[in-house]
């Protein structure tokens, strides 16, 4: 509908960001590499009108198709663009997130040195999100620090941090977000 009602009132600015949406929704389908380069071009179309898109959650969908082809660094470096755009503009509300998909990503590069930034990346996530009073992103955050710190042993402490997260929730049980913590913690016991 965005794309419809753009084209018959010449809209071009909201032609070029449902292009975006409609890339994010290949992505999601599956077909990575048509969604990427329709959202690259949409944004580089963006870009010559100076239009700033405003938008903190397409970088998601972009690192989502990055990873989809293969591209890990793409999408470390699509994070490290994020982070530096909401620095500039000062929309800070998902640099928790973004830190903690950085974490995520330089564990699948799986290189030994970036041991120390990946927990780095998700202590950075949890402090953000605690700051900001985003339990939501609080408890992503623990999750994935939580599950680095079980692959090293330290099961105690990944159990600590995790189950008081999860136990400042009051509704929301059902959702992904909510049992895969809880079956975690329950790992953790044994």
């Amino acid at each position: 509908m965005l794309l419809d009602e753009s084209a018959k009132h010449g809209l071009t600015v909201y032609q070029l960001r449902g292009r975006c949406l409609e890339g994010a929704l290949q992505i999601k389908r599956g077909d990575a590499v048509s969604g990427l380069q329709r959202i690259r071009d949409a944004l580089d179309e963006l870009r010559r009108t100076g239009f700033v898109l405003g938008s903190m959650v397409l970088p998601f969908t972009v690192v989502e198709g990055l990873v989809a082809t293969g591209q890990v660094r793409a999408g470390i470096a699509a994070i490290d663009e994020a982070l530096e755009h909401s620095e500039r503009t000062e929309e800070r509300w998902c640099v928790a997130e973004f830190l903690r998909t950085k974490g995520e990503l330089l564990l699948m590069e799986g290189e030994q040195p970036a041991a120390t930034a990946v927990e780095d990346c998700f202590l950075r996530a949890l402090d953000v999100a605690r700051r900001q009073s985003a339990l939501s992103w609080e408890l992503r955050a623990a999750m994935s620090l939580a599950r680095l710190w079980r692959d090293r042993g330290r099961n105690k402490e990944a159990r600590e941090l995790l189950t008081p997260v999860c136990d400042r929730f009051t509704e929301g049980f059902a959702t992904a977000d909510l049992k895969a913590p809880k079956r975690l913690i329950d790992d953790l016991r044994r």
